[in-house]
Parts: C-alpha cells; sequence; structure tokens
C-alpha cells in the first residue's frame, strides 16, 4: 500500500517536484499526494509535462495536487513543476473526492428532506428540520458526491447555536451497502411483523417484536414507518425494535455528532459509533457549540475517529462498501437551535504509519 508524506519546501519555485513510489504495488493515477509550502501570500501553481493541473492549498501551507500518471513499485515521476503565479484553473479537475467551503453557490446536500436552510457567513445554516423526525429516526439530507472512495478520510465543522431549551441531535452518518429490498418472502415476513405489533394478543405482539430484532438491518426501513402509527403501542414497539437493531451488530454503519440537552449528559453529549462499538461523552462549550470532527477508514477497513484535533480512537475493523453519507439532526422542540455545517472534506486515506510511503522531493534544474 501506498502513503502520501509532507515535504517542506522553501520559497524558490520553478522547481521539481518527485513523487516516488516506495511502496510494494503501483501508485495509481489520481491518487491526493501533500507538500508544505512557504510562499507567503504569493500564489503558486503546479505542472506536469507543461501542462497546469488542479490543486487545492489548505491552512496556508498544504498543497494537495493528485498524481497523474500510475508509478511502478521503486519507480519515480520527476514531471512536476512548482511556479508561483496564477493560473487558470483546469475545467472540470478536482484534487478531493469533495471540498465545500460553502464559499461559493454550490451545496453538497440534497434538500429533498425538507427544512430550513440558508448560507450565513460562508457556512451552511439549517434552522429545523421536518416535525415527522424523531430521535430514533432523524431526518438525513444525503451528501452529492460522483464517488465514494472506501478507504476515506471525510472531516466537517458542525456548529450548534442554542435558542430556548429543547432536545436536538445532530451529527455525520456513514452507511455501508446492504441489500436494498429484501427478498420478496423476507419483505412479506417483516410486513407480517409489524402489522402484528398491533395485535390484541400481548403474545403475537411480543412475538413480532422480538422477530423484527432477529431480522435486523433488513427491518430497519419498514419498521420506521410503523413510528407514524396512531398506536401508541405500535410507535412504542417500533422505537424499541429499531433501537436494538441498532444496538446490535447488525447496523453498518458509522455516526458521530453530539446531542443537546440530553436527558443524562448536560449540556452537550458528544456522541459516536462505528458498527457495534459506541460511546457517549460530556462535551463543555466555549460560547457556541463548533465540534471538528475527522473519520477515517483506512485500506485495511480500519475505522478511527477523532473530535477537534484531539486523539483518535482505537481502531474498528468495518468492512463492505460505502454507500451513501448523510447529515442528519433532530429537534424535539422546532427551532429550538441552529446547526451551522462548514469545511467539508473527503478524500482518498491511506494508513501513513503502517504502510510504505510516498515522497517527495525537490531539486534544482
Amino acid at each position: 500500500m501506498i502513503v502520501p508524506t509532507l515535504l517542506l519546501i522553501s520559497t524558490f519555485f520553478g522547481q521539481e517536484i518527485t513523487v516516488r513510489n516506495n511502496g510494494e504495488g503501483p501508485l495509481p493515477a489520481g491518487h491526493p499526494v501533500s507538500l508544505r509550502i512557504d510562499s507567503g501570500p504569493a500564489p503558486v501553481f503546479i505542472t506536469h509535462r507543461g501542462k497546469t493541473i488542479a490543486t487545492r492549498l489548505l491552512k496556508r501551507e498544504q498543497l494537495w495536487f493528485k498524481t497523474r500518471e500510475i508509478i511502478g513499485h521503486g519507480k519515480t515521476d520527476s514531471n512536476y513543476t512548482l511556479h508561483s503565479g496564477t493560473p487558470k484553473t483546469p475545467a472540470g479537475e478536482t484534487v478531493f473526492a469533495l471540498f465545500e467551503d460553502f464559499s461559493g453557490a454550490t451545496n453538497p446536500f440534497g434538500m429533498d428532506g425538507g427544512g430550513t436552510f440558508a448560507r450565513k457567513n460562508e457556512r451552511l445554516v439549517i434552522h429545523d428540520f421536518p416535525e415527522e423526525s424523531s430521535a430514533l429516526s432523524p431526518a438525513r439530507l444525503r451528501l452529492k458526491t460522483t464517488s465514494l472512495p472506501q478507504n476515506f478520510s471525510l472531516s466537517l465543522d458542525l456548529e450548534c447555536e442554542t435558542r430556548k431549551p429543547g432536545y436536538a441531535k445532530y451529527g455525520i452518518e456513514i452507511l455501508f451497502r446492504r441489500e436494498a429490498v429484501p427478498p420478496g418472502k423476507l419483505r412479506k415476513r417483516i410486513a407480517a411483523g409489524v402489522a402484528q405489533l398491533g395485535s390484541d394478543s400481548w403474545e403475537i405482539r411480543e412475538g413480532a417484536t422480538q422477530e423484527l430484532i432477529r431480522i435486523g438491518a433488513p427491518a430497519l426501513e419498514q419498521v420506521a414507518a410503523a413510528l407514524e402509527s396512531t398506536d401508541a403501542e405500535v410507535r412504542w414497539r417500533a422505537e424499541h425494535v429499531l433501537r436494538e437493531i441498532r444496538a446490535g451488530g447488525a447496523w453498518p454503519g458509522i455516526v458521530a455528532g453530539f446531542e443537546v440537552d440530553h436527558a443524562e449528559i448536560r449540556p452537550v453529549a458528544f456522541t459516536w459509533r462505528i458498527g457495534r462499538t459506541t460511546n457517549r461523552m460530556r462535551h463543555v462549550p466555549r460560547g457556541s457549540i463548533r465540534v471538528h470532527i475527522e473519520i477515517r477508514r483506512d485500506q485495511d477497513g480500519y475505522v478511527t475517529l477523532s473530535r477537534d484535533g484531539g486523539t483518535p480512537t482505537l481502531p474498528v475493523k468495518l468492512m463492505g462498501e460505502v454507500e451513501e453519507i448523510h447529515l442528519y439532526g433532530h429537534q424535539d422542540v422546532p427551532g429550538s437551535s441552529t446547526l451551522s455545517v462548514d469545511n467539508i472534506l473527503l478524500r482518498r486515506f491511506l494508513d501513513e504509519e503502517a504502510r510504505p510511503s510516498v515522497t517527495l522531493t525537490r531539486s534544482k534544474k
């Protein structure tokens, strides 16, 4: 496997950049790599074989670009050159799978789920979520991206401003592919179980509840629909089934976010889950509630999560294909708080400590 490392280069430009593949296999074209620069306010750009390529400068010193050609094991590509100046950005080229700082007019989320949205101070601000959402089944806004790398780093900033008392939960959710529509017989079995949640017989209601829990993740969609039932016990049992399924190992996903005015942990509970591994801890905000979240999954399927640049969690192995990424939210009291989203970055990721590296070097021409 191959990973990029950083190299500090000086303010002298028109210099060669060498990408060396020290990995055991070929380094594919399109792999994101970065180097540290000390250019001050002067703009810079990179060419490959004389053609300008897309770059992205982060934190005023990390210059990212993608490899243009396959590099074999132990081989190099020295056809990159660093220049000073402002080039014409290559049309249609991007460095990351997704980068959004809300400085333009684009919006990476599907807005068909309802709610009230606005742009303010280069952030996406969500004032309220659909009232039909619940703590167990929050509203979800799908992240629109043309590619979902299977080994990835996903980071974003979430900020919450409370306006009045009321429980609310916000965060990011990564779902792994499962059978979208269960086989016909299983769907009928699930539908029968959901219908039996409202039976006059306690034994039938209880048996249906346990059967749906045993079925697990394939029943989530049909059971969630029962939360809208006019029967209070059906709603209660549907909530119980959903809670039990998501507490078990069958739930395929990653969740990270926070809960405001949590009944047990106040003022804010930071929560996360990787498959069956879950945790909740107190988060004491200073001023507004602002959290920087980064989720990483390496090429071997090990997932870690960090908050505000702190120490990552212990790695948890989670296999499967990433299917969708959602921003989620729920408010018990509509309009009790607002959520701001900023600096979303999704890129391919490889474990930098345990794997061979790609080195970036500079030599005078």
